[in-house]
């Protein structure tokens, strides 16, 4: 409703048309609705069905039953191929390339080191350690006497295959069935030399001894090992090892083998109950699943398995529409609250979803989180059967997850009834961990009742699988209060609501402004306290929030302190009425400023801002009824047109908080005028100003039945009889008057100063 259609009294509103008006927005509202529910149906489908469903065996444990194939499929034998492949790998040739420079440049660095002497750079080539150098050198040094000779034996060499023994010793040498090797010639030709032709370049070589026969044939048989070892260290190999160029053909010759495959024909056992499952027995099952889901029988299959989820689907949306529209009527109105909890509700899917695509434990999904969230935002009734709602859509995302079916919604009822109040985060924690050991004791209590050939779970109960299972179980319930707790905040943010955690920080007497407000209007702040008294009691009664309500109240006139010394109560006994030398207008606009500067000043503060609605609500569209009588005593009858700047021009009570909040303060300022009040003054009070904010339409907006505000009524009189109770007068004193009236400053125009507040007038 806009602002301005909040000024006329019932009789101009009756006058209007305006319901008539927003019919075209209310059908546009209406149609991005049924927009909005058509799309979250497709998302959450799309979800549903996403993927396919992993095997539900795992490597390495037993198989949980029988396995026999639904469609015949081509077996791949693994362990045939592999040990095929092995066998083509190592049938193939090692590779080598010839070198005849390298075997070049040794000679001539041999036949240089002869020449140089002991400081040539060839000799480095020779062990350090188990190696006579200095007896070598000697050696070599009678070898250079005769240069003809060793230049024969080197020649006769060239003509043969000469390669290290680490590359004779290799393991693609030593693997290989090959009786040949491959030789690779520099400008790329290719032979096959049989393994024989190979020898080793090293002193033991017998091949290598017979070479150097001629210069070894006089010394003694130790110099002639030694002279021979340090030959074959000062040479390089014409042939070398070329082990990339073998392992590709290996790699090939391996690859061009076919697999080794058997047909396997329906009915046929691939694995029985009690195995242990391998990787064969995986990749069997595997092929076996595409097959049959790629015949006729696997097609007609997963189309009723996807109408049986659509079915199901539409069954649970529609039950949670109907609950909305029955118990939760206004949340199909706050957009924010919509988009939000659609979106949580989409991610919980999408994880439960991605659990079983996984093959992660389905336990980790999150419902205590959401459901605590939903008792927070919402209420416990809603987090019950948010609790419901979730588990049934976690059991339609994860086919094979009955027990842990079982589990969550367990866990996501017990969250709701132990987050039901929530005040302090501890509670909250205190919430995720009773859920957590409820799942936790679930788990066991459905585990022990399974039985599988036997007990289930072993004596030695660590070694069960359950362990795990019911780890995971706690571990969510205790993690999702860390979080809810931690993400307070942010919750706040998402849905646009203000917590019972936050009010509570908020009722806090400490609290700046409230500090502010007793310092500077003490009159104001004793009445906001007692306000907030009676507004906690009478919204306790009606199932309304109380903590909102008390909160909410102590906050309402905060406005206030731009101008304490216009309103009565903060008016010294006897003193100068200010309104008295302003005109009822002026007096009228500066009492009507207070709630709007209220709210601007508690958003400054960081108020919440459902506790800012209220202050903004709490005089709703009210006629300072003091004012107007005096200006029409004035100015003599005014029209109705006029009676609207003596109005509040401020939104009407838009739930019951407020509504609440309006009434406790109009009943408590009239109180305050009446002189010793009896309970039947009491009550005759209350229930008139009841009846002037029904009758004036303020409390159309407020969501208050008849019998809330009988229950009001009757609450408000016990709140006021207990702060208004008369009191036994001491012997000397005279008794005490209630009421910020004296002889100096009538009563009337006392509350005309805080009309706002009083009942205006009654």
């Amino acid at each position: 409703m806009r602002p301005d259609s909040r000024q006329t009294n019932g009789t101009a509103r009756a006058k209007g048309k305006g319901p008539e008006a927003p019919r075209p927005r209310v059908r546009l509202a209406a149609l991005l609705r049924g927009l909005g529910f058509l799309l979250f149906t497709a998302a959450l489908y799309s979800i549903l069905i996403a993927g396919q469903t992993p095997l539900d065996v795992r490597l390495g444990e037993p198989a949980p039953r029988d396995y026999r194939a639904r469609a015949p499929f081509v077996h791949l034998n693994r362990e045939r191929t592999r040990a095929a492949r092995l066998a083509a790998r190592r049938a193939q040739p090692p590779v080598f390339r010839s070198a005849p420079r390298r075997w070049s440049g040794g000679v001539e660095a041999l036949q240089e080191g002869l020449q140089t002497g002991p400081d040539a750079l060839v000799w480095q080539r020779l062990p350090e350690e188990g190696f006579d150098r200095a007896a070598f050198l000697e050696l070599a040094a009678g070898l250079a006497a005769r240069p003809d000779v060793l230049t024969a034996a080197l020649e006769r060499m060239a003509a043969g295959h000469w390669a290290r023994p680490g590359d004779l010793g290799h393991e693609l040498m030593m693997e290989t069935t090959a009786p040949h090797v491959v030789l690779r010639a520099p400008e790329g030709g290719e032979t096959l030399l049989p393994r024989e032709a190979l020898n080793a370049l090293e002193g033991g070589s017998p091949a290598f001894r017979e070479a150097l026969a001629p210069i070894l044939a006089d010394l003694p048989e130790a110099q002639a090992d030694l002279l021979a070892a340090g030959i074959a260290h000062a040479l390089h190999p014409n042939r070398e090892l070329d082990v990339e160029r073998s392992m590709e053909a290996g790699d090939r010759a391996a690859a061009e083998l076919p697999p080794a495959t058997e047909t396997i024909e329906a009915g046929r056992l691939m694995l029985a109950q009690g195995s242990e499952v391998t990787r064969q027995h995986i990749d069997d099952l595997t092929r076996e699943r595409a097959n049959y889901w790629a015949g006729r029988t696997g097609r007609r299959v997963s189309l009723q398995r996807r109408i049986g989820v659509a079915v199901m689907l539409l069954i649970l949306l529609l039950a949670s529409v109907l609950y909305a529209e029955r118990f939760e009527e206004q949340l199909l109105s706050r957009a924010k609250q919509l988009v939000a909890l659609v979106v949580l509700t989409l991610g919980l899917v999408a994880v439960a979803r991605l659990a079983v695509l996984w093959s992660v434990s389905p336990l980790w999904v999150p419902i205590p989180l959401l459901v605590m969230i939903m008792c927070l935002v919402y209420d416990q009734r809603f987090g019950l059967g948010a609790g419901l709602f979730y588990a049934l859509l976690a059991r339609l995302a994860c086919p094979g997850a009955h027990l842990e079916f079982i589990v969550l919604l367990l866990g996501g009822v017990l969250t709701a009834l132990f987050a039901g109040q929530v005040r302090t985060r501890s509670t909250l924690i205190k919430a995720g961990l009773m859920a957590g050991l409820v799942q936790l004791a679930a788990v066991w209590g459905l585990g022990l009742m399974a039985v599988l050939d036997g007990p289930l779970v072993p004596l030695r109960f660590w070694q069960s699988p359950l362990l795990n299972a019911s780890l995971v179980a706690l571990a969510n319930g205790v993690a999702s209060g860390f979080l809810v707790s931690g993400l307070l905040p942010a919750i706040e943010r998402l849905f646009g609501v203000t917590t019972d955690i936050r009010l509570l920080e908020w009722s806090d007497p400490s609290q700046p402004l409230l500090q502010r407000l007793l310092l500077d209007a003490p009159g104001s702040y004793h009445h906001s306290m007692v306000v907030g008294s009676l507004a906690s009691e009478a919204a306790e009664a009606i199932g309304a929030n109380p903590l909102l309500a008390r909160v909410s109240a102590y906050f309402h006139d905060v406005g206030k302190l731009k101008k304490p010394e216009y309103y009565a109560e903060n008016m010294p006994e006897g003193g100068r009425n200010p309104h008295d030398e302003l005109s009822p207008t002026m007096s009228s606009l500066i009492i009507t400023a207070h709630p709007k500067d209220g709210s601007e000043m508690a958003q400054q503060y960081g108020v919440p801002p459902v506790v800012r609605d209220i202050i903004l609500q709490s005089h709703g569209s009210t006629l300072l009824k003091f004012f107007w009588k005096k200006a029409q005593k004035a100015n003599g009858e005014m029209d109705e047109m006029e009676e609207g700047h003596f109005r509040y021009r401020l939104p009407k009570p838009a739930c019951k908080e407020a509504a609440i909040v309006m009434l406790a303060d109009a009943v408590e300022s009239a109180a305050r005028s009446l002189d010793s009040p009896s309970l039947h003054q009491l009550q005759n009070l209350v229930h008139s100003i009841v009846l002037d904010r029904l009758h004036d339409g303020q409390l159309d907006e407020s969501g208050l039945t008849i019998t809330d505000l009988k229950r009001l009524e009757d609450c408000l009189v016990r709140g006021l009889t207990a702060v208004f109770h008369n009191r036994v007068s001491y012997p000397g004193q005279e008794a005490q008057t209630r009421g910020p009236a004296d002889d100096k400053t009538p009563a009337t125009a006392r509350n005309g100063a805080d009309a706002p507040r009083n009942g205006n007038g009654h």
